[in-house]
């Protein structure tokens, strides 16, 4: 995102989340999401020996400030702002995902966190390849993202050729965002050389609750179209990641995080 675009950007209030750990930071990202993550690491930080972590944008720093506290890792983070009250110099670099690839730690990391960034970024592909290569062999890459195949969005798109978070009239200096489906999120992965270990759908606001009905109406087709993609699209992609994909959940879910592994 560029200097210029990056002014428009409202950043949520300081608001927290109840996980396993206590009260936990939902920063400037979807409710659940810091959540996630965390509760991931609380079960394999230990188990794994992780000891580092990056991430990319990190914001004002409150979800390093969290690994630190309850982990105890090396953590490093990048974004375009100035230097965050909450992160050492040692712990910090200004970076710009609007240039075709900005200058990025160099250094081999346990655990690379991507959360609501990939919209933002001009280059995922590029960012993808970048994680593969700093990732350590038995580490995890997290990536968060918007969710646009929830039924408002289809209705949405079906009604005004929009999106929730495409809009129609972005265009005197408001923020953009990226759109990356799932299937593309899916592709870039791979093509770096990634493994899906899990997607987990996240519900942001309670009001999304009103999709559900008419969630459980499309589902049926939605998942005799997943099960049967091989006939309809002619796609060698297993039924088990054709279904962490598209689950009940993707249709009234505003959010999601992907867990990777190197494959």
């Amino acid at each position: 995102m560029s200097q210029d675009r990056n002014r428009h950007v409202r950043e949520k209030p300081y608001r927290t989340e109840r996980a396993t750990l206590g009260e936990v930071p939902r920063g400037n990202t979807a409710a659940g999401v810091n959540k996630t993550i965390l509760e991931y690491l609380h079960k394999n930080t230990t188990k794994n020996q992780w000891t580092s972590l990056l991430d990319l944008p990190c914001g004002n720093g409150m979800f390093l400030s969290s690994v630190k506290k309850h982990f105890g890792m090396n953590v490093k983070g990048g974004d375009i702002r100035e230097q965050p009250t909450l992160l050492s110099p040692d712990e910090y670099i200004v970076i710009d995902a609007a240039n075709p690839f900005p200058a990025l730690p160099d250094e081999k990391f346990d655990v690379i966190t991507c959360i609501s960034g990939i919209g933002e970024f001009g280059n995922t592909s590029q960012f993808f390849d970048y994680c593969h290569t700093r990732l350590n062999d038995d580490g995890a890459l997290f990536v968060s993202n918007d969710n646009v195949s929830t039924i408002q969005d289809r209705l949405l798109y079906l009604l005004l050729g929009r999106t929730r978070r495409m809009k129609l009239f972005r265009i005197y200096r408001q923020n953009l965002w990226n759109l990356v489906p799932m299937a593309i999120l899916v592709r870039f992965l791979h093509d770096a050389g990634f493994t899906i270990e899990d997607i987990r759908y996240l519900v942001n606001k309670k009001k999304d609750y009103w999709m559900l009905p008419l969630a459980l109406l499309v589902f049926p087709i939605q998942y005799l179209y997943v099960y049967f993609a091989f006939f309809f699209e002619k796609v060698r992609a297993p039924y088990d990641l054709r279904r962490k994909m598209y689950p009940f959940r993707s249709l009234y879910s505003a959010h999601y995080v992907v867990i990777a592994r190197k494959a």
